[in-house]
């Protein structure tokens, strides 16, 4: 039993060009919800000997406030950093800042809100317990080197500034500080500081624009350096989810583009996957026996090319609509699964003893139910789906072989599965079609739909699209209804 496992070659030969070019320090990683972008940032920067990378997930913080979130942004960028190979002692902090923090204040008490927010970020303070001892060991050294009378001036000239709403010190906190320290120590190492922030498009609204902003002022005043002094940030959200969100908050008419453009240096990354997801898939799909081995197959459903092509018109758009996602797919194990083929238990079945493998489309539900884990969620995303991936007419042989798989299935409360010829109108909005299909025996008590024709509509003889998403969906609807199969 080994894992499922999506390769990244081709998406990873991209990405290495696009991080290397001279002056590239922010970078907008761009794909729809689901097709693999942490999966893949993970793979690519494991066990790097070139970069130091704090990877962090806003959307799972537990937020109670728009002003909370960029605080929550900084504590969990310190927690990954106290993890790494830095030096608490050697950390230095101006005598100005020293005088600020260190000087009126109890040690504990600046890393007390520290302690307190690993809870918000849901994780545990027991990984870097030892540096913190060694922080607040610093800051008592510290405070008892301090000159009074000179600490009290520049704390004073500092709660000015700090109280100050909108100053740009007002965010030069003690954490702020050390986090700059602690990324010049890696920096000065050799390695290149990455800070990802992932899964933007997934925060609250509120949130996701209060954190860009504060990203954002900081480009305005200091165009040539990241925040925190990183080497580069990047941003990893949907592009188009994003401008959707934006116009929702800000109005169609605000300028999405020259907003954009603050995060990122050269152009959006646009990171696609999909052949390779779908390549696992399909090797997923040749080592499960859909049936067992008294099944009567008209056909292999286990290499069938025009089966498998049926799938990936089915796998490709629930991808792209984030129905089935990467991480929902790397937990499923290259198992052998055993679907029995039994007796179809239907309307007009019993007159010509059908089973499950007397039909295409069965098998390539059952196959997808197993993706999901349930018929309800397959429903579900059929139903979601059902006026995505609609294709241009009569435009190859998987087409073909659609209709022959949905339309005998259909149209089963007037063919009565009768062996012979018959034929379907397709409505699809604007666009008819005729469709003339024939249900022939194959050995004995199955039935299969051997060839149809598409012919335009006489009312309506233009060109036009197949939904065939709709008509998975339709066949599904009967499956469930007439054929007492893929109920939830």
């Amino acid at each position: 039993m080994s894992e499922f496992k999506v390769s990244i070659e081709e998406p990873k030969k991209n990405f290495e060009i696009h991080l290397s070019h001279e002056g590239n320090n922010r970078i907008l990683f761009s794909a729809p919800f689901g097709t693999g972008k942490t999966y893949f940032l993970k793979d690519f920067f494991k066990d790097s000997s070139m970069y130091e990378v704090v990877h962090l997930y806003p959307v799972n913080y537990s937020v109670a406030s728009n002003e909370d979130i960029f605080e929550l942004i900084k504590h969990d960028v310190l927690f990954e950093l106290l993890q790494k190979d830095v030096d608490i002692d050697n950390t230095e902090f101006s005598d100005l800042f020293i005088a600020q923090n260190f000087l009126y204040e109890n040690p504990i008490d600046i890393i007390k809100p520290f302690i307190e927010n690993t809870s918000e970020l849901g994780k545990s303070i027991v990984p870097i317990f030892d540096a913190l001892k060694n922080l607040v060991k610093k800051a008592e050294e510290f405070k008892a080197e301090m000159n009074g009378n000179d600490a009290a001036k520049a704390f004073d000239f500092f709660q000015k500034f700090s109280k100050k709403k909108g100053s740009i010190l007002e965010k030069e906190d003690f954490y702020t500080q050390l986090i700059r320290n602690l990324v010049l120590q890696l920096n000065a190492k050799g390695k290149e500081t990455i800070l990802i922030i992932d899964d933007l498009d997934r925060i609250d609204p509120e949130h996701i624009f209060r954190l860009l902003n504060v990203f954002a002022a900081h480009f305005d005043h200091n165009d040539s350096e990241n925040k925190f002094g990183f080497s580069k940030i990047i941003f990893v959200t949907d592009v188009a989810n994003l401008k959707s969100i934006f116009a929702t908050k800000y109005g169609e008419k605000t300028d999405f583009s020259g907003y954009l453009n603050k995060f990122f240096s050269l152009n959006v990354f646009i990171f696609d996957n999909l052949e390779s997801i779908l390549s696992s898939i399909r090797q997923l799909y040749r080592t499960i026996l859909p049936y067992n081995e008294n099944s009567y197959q008209p056909l292999s459903y286990k290499d069938d090319d025009y089966n498998w092509s049926t799938i990936n018109s089915i796998i490709s758009v629930f991808v792209k609509s984030g129905k089935i996602t990467l991480r929902s797919l790397v937990k499923l194990n290259s198992q052998k699964i055993l679907f029995e083929d039994e007796k179809i238990k239907a309307v007009y079945s019993d007159k010509f003893g059908l089973k499950k493998s007397s039909f295409f489309i069965i098998p390539i539900f059952e196959f997808v139910s197993f993706l999901f884990g349930s018929h309800l969620l397959m429903e579900q995303a059929f139903n979601d789906c059902k006026n995505l991936g609609e294709k241009e007419y009569f435009s190859g042989t998987t087409e073909q072989f659609i209709i022959h798989c949905t339309i005998p299935i259909i149209d089963v409360r007037n063919n009565k599965l009768v062996p012979g010829n018959h034929s379907f109108v397709i409505h699809n909005g604007l666009n008819d079609f005729k469709v003339s299909y024939t249900i022939e025996t194959l050995g004995i008590g199955h039935l299969i739909c051997n060839s149809s024709e598409m012919l335009f509509s006489p009312a309506n003889n233009k060109e036009g699209v197949i939904g065939t998403m709709n008509l998975f969906y339709q066949t599904l609807k009967i499956l469930q209804s007439d054929f007492d199969l893929f109920k939830s």
